[in-house]
């Protein structure tokens, strides 16, 4: 009772200050708008690791210390890149990046350090002497079979076959990524070279998804407004049908956008889903708000009453739908270790809560004051009939005299399912390489593929070495750990001062190895002092070093047995004198696939913890609770099967899908539950009651699923492909959880007995208080049962 008195003072309220509400709403609108048009955009999925983080907190010191593991690569490719021509070409681009602000080292051929005999003098020097370019063809051949003929130079600063050459460029940290790409773009632009340009590494790979973030929030959203249009007008049929909740939705996003801009809080690869996310699923509060007013008599004489009574009608279940699927986003806050998930939560859940404020303020506000319509559901109730006559009978009421004809078919069905998709949910593979995102036909996937294929990558596996770096046996053992990165076929290019020293011993004494005494270490270390190479190598006080590689695409399977092997080696090559600390991105991607699996699985045990809870306020029963999770439940069980056995991936965007559908699909429950206890009530007929379920709010249901689907089928057409993923396995998701509403549950509902149905359906509370049977705003509802109608046209005749 206390809750009813607290609807209707909402709906009077409401209706009442219309005006004042509707003014308060466009001007919050306009404000947060303008501030919404300064959102950035964050493309990092990297800085989305908690910074306390132990692998962030390594991979941060090691970049601080030895000049970043950002490598922005640009390579040239031709014919032969030795020839006069590109490797000016080359020596131009170097000494100008070298000028770009955030730029720290630039490693190219024409910088590289070079260690040769030269007449029984050992000489440290240019690869090639930046005073004099080779000027004739023998020259330049001899370059070439040097060059090629050298470890330290082939495979890593050109390719074997001398047809490509890189120049790399390790970025320094907490540098504006975006403004030097940009930068190096516009010099290589400039420079206008001759050869076929590449861009290769990770900053360019997050200023192409950055790109790509504006392009697809352009082209989508309009898409996601036409569709949600289209789809509005079938179901509801009316200007206002399609105009209120898409406008709710559009304010709500506007809403967010405009205090994520005010908190400076950057779009992420992951958020700039949310406008499509609050279009599609925050119409549908409005949707069911329009759908009781158009409950209204039309030839009702105070407005302001039936308005009054259509709001507080739908107000409670529409508020416990928008807070079980704040739930359901609200698990990514307690549920996921990623930052951007997390932000993700907290604005999908922000927005979720203004389309619940705007459909039960502004919406109302606005419908108070338009002339009622009759809803062509209500206009087509059955006064009289059985279950099996369905000649004046709308598609949701025939479709609810079919379910209780053929309920035990539903569920078999419905079994056979979660069976299939039983199967295919130990088929789920994780994806967390970030060239993946990119379709194959991509310039920046051409260009990674390119540097795999010719120098093995742009993606680097780094290992701390901590000990006396000049100590023979500390290099010995770092020496160890080398061998055993070279033997694996995923990595390419490793390097350390070991290889310099090497070098310089082989050009001393012709015996390429490392020297027996420190003090004939430190006699080499000498020559090499004032290199700028020693110090992205080896710290000035020579008691840290870093081994350095790069590695190849790889999938999570590969890459967690990788870093077993290594740490395997590890444990075996430490001692007092050395220690070694795995990092890099290798590490780093790891760690991301771990917070992958720990946030779905997190997320998804708090969604369904915090739903069953919202269940308890509605239903104030355990056993009721349960039956309410069981649409939702069936829906997981479509999405993750249809995972399995699709291919699809778990990545860090796909991991969303569990908890959005919790929140999204437990609505349809809610509802449904709602409307069942008030026809119930009316009518003490089980079969009656839930074909009038489904002939009523079955159809707001059914409006709402298309409406969100809709939604997110313009994601389909999104260029990164893990947004392509999760529109295909949302629409899925919203599939099942419809099905999961308005088939499962009623079958369930009817095979049960009648002495449980009567107390679960009994027992429907909100917030401690039973609701009384509503009185209609439209023409009483009828069962099925020709016997219990006719008893009812007699009542009435009593009544009257």
């Amino acid at each position: 009772m206390r809750t009813v008195k607290s609807m209707n003072k909402l709906a009077g309220t409401v209706v009442s200050l219309r005006i004042p509400i509707i003014i308060v709403t466009v001007v919050v609108t306009v404000v947060l708008g303008f501030f919404s048009k300064d959102i950035r955009i964050n493309p990092d999925i990297m800085g989305y690791l908690p910074k306390d983080d132990p692998v962030t907190v390594l991979n941060d010191y090691i970049s601080e210390t030895y000049g970043g593991s950002r490598l922005a690569v640009v390579a040239l490719e031709s014919e032969d890149v030795f020839t006069r021509r590109t490797l000016e070409t080359v020596d131009q681009l170097t000494e100008r990046f070298r000028l770009i602000e955030g730029i720290r080292y630039v490693t190219s051929l024409t910088n590289i350090i070079d260690i040769r005999k030269v007449d029984d003098w050992l000489e440290v020097g240019k690869l090639i002497d930046p005073t004099r370019f080779p000027l004739q063809e023998q020259e330049l051949q001899n370059l070439r079979a040097y060059t090629l003929g050298k470890e330290m130079y082939s495979g890593r600063l050109v390719s074997s076959d001398g047809k490509a050459t890189v120049i790399v460029c390790k970025l320094e940290e907490g540098t504006d990524e975006a403004q030097v790409v940009a930068e190096i773009r516009k010099t290589v632009s400039d420079a206008d070279p001759a050869d076929k340009v590449y861009f290769a590494g990770l900053p360019f790979q997050l200023e192409e998804i950055s790109t790509l973030v504006v392009r697809d929030l352009i082209r989508l959203i309009p898409l996601t407004v036409l569709l949600i249009i289209a789809s509005l007008y079938i179901g509801l049929r009316s200007l206002r049908g399609v105009l209120l909740p898409l406008l709710s939705a559009l304010i709500s996003s506007v809403w967010v956008i405009g205090i994520m801009s005010l908190f400076e809080v950057a779009f992420s690869v992951i958020s700039n889903i949310i406008p499509v996310v609050l279009i599609a699923v925050g119409s549908a509060y409005s949707i069911h708000v329009v759908n009781s007013f158009s409950e209204i008599p039309p030839d009702s004489s105070d407005r302001r009453s039936q308005s009054r009574r259509a709001l507080s009608r739908v107000a409670l279940p529409v508020i416990l739908a928008a807070l079980t699927t704040v739930a359901g986003f609200t698990a990514f806050v307690f549920g996921s270790y990623l930052g951007m998930i997390k932000e993700f939560g907290i604005f999908s859940a922000l927005g979720i809560l203004f389309s619940l404020i705007i459909s039960l303020t502004f919406v109302p506000s606005v419908l108070s004051l338009l002339r009622p319509l009759q809803s062509p559901a209500a206009s087509r109730r059955p006064e009289s009939g059985s279950a099996d006559d369905s000649a004046n009978r709308g598609a949701f009421f025939r479709l609810g005299g079919w379910l209780v004809r053929r309920h035990r078919a539903v569920f078999a069905a419905t079994a056979a399912l979660v069976g299939i998709s039983v199967v295919g949910m130990p088929l789920i593979r994780r994806e967390v390489d970030i060239l993946s995102y990119f379709k194959r036909d991509t310039q920046i996937r051409i260009s990674e593929q390119m540097m795999q294929q010719r120098f093995g990558g742009s993606t680097t596996l780094q290992i701390l070495v901590k000990g006396n770096i000049q100590d023979p046996k500390v290099l010995q053992k770092m020496k160890e750990m080398e061998n055993l990165l070279r033997s694996r076929e995923e990595l390419h290019n490793v390097y350390s001062v070991v290889e310099l020293i090497e070098a310089m011993n082989d050009a001393m004494v012709d015996e390429r190895t490392i020297p027996d005494s420190e003090a004939q270490v430190a006699n080499l270390w000498f020559l090499l002092e004032g290199e700028e190479s020693l110090y992205q190598l080896v710290n000035e006080t020579t008691d840290e070093a870093v081994i350095q590689a790069t590695m190849e695409s790889m999938n999570t399977r590969v890459m967690s047995e990788l870093i077993q092997v290594i740490r395997s080696r590890i444990e075996t090559l430490e001692g007092p004198e050395v220690s070694f600390q795995l990092g890099g991105f290798l590490i780093m991607f790891n760690a991301l696939d771990e917070a992958v699996r720990r946030s779905q699985i997190q997320s998804l045990l708090v969604a369904v913890a915090l739903i069953f809870l919202c269940n308890l306020f509605l239903l104030r029963s355990v056993a009721g609770s349960l039956i309410g999770l069981i649409p939702i439940m069936f829906t997981l069980f479509i999405l993750f099967g249809a995972m399995g056995l699709s291919g699809i991936p778990l990545d860090i965007v796909t991991v969303l899908l569990g908890s959005i559908s919790l929140g999204v699909g437990v609505d349809y429950s809610i509802h449904f539950l709602s409307r069942l206890r008030d026809e119930f009530r009316l009518s003490g007929q089980r079969e009656g009651a839930l074909v009038n379920t489904l002939g009523t709010t079955g159809k707001a249901i059914a409006v709402n699923m298309g409406t969100v689907s809709l939604g997110f089928v313009s994601l389909v057409f999104g260029t990164l492909l893990p947004i392509r993923r999760f529109a295909l396995l949302m629409l899925a998701s919203m599939l099942g959880a419809g099905v999961g509403a308005l088939l499962v549950l009623p079958s369930i509902m009817m095979m049960s007995s009648p002495g449980i149905f009567r107390t679960l359906v009994q027992r429907v509370r909100l917030f401690g208080g039973s609701l009384r049977a509503p009185r209609r705003l439209s023409p009483a509802p009828v069962a099925s049962d020709p016997d219990y109608q006719n008893d009812q046209t007699n009542k009435r005749g009593t009544n009257k």
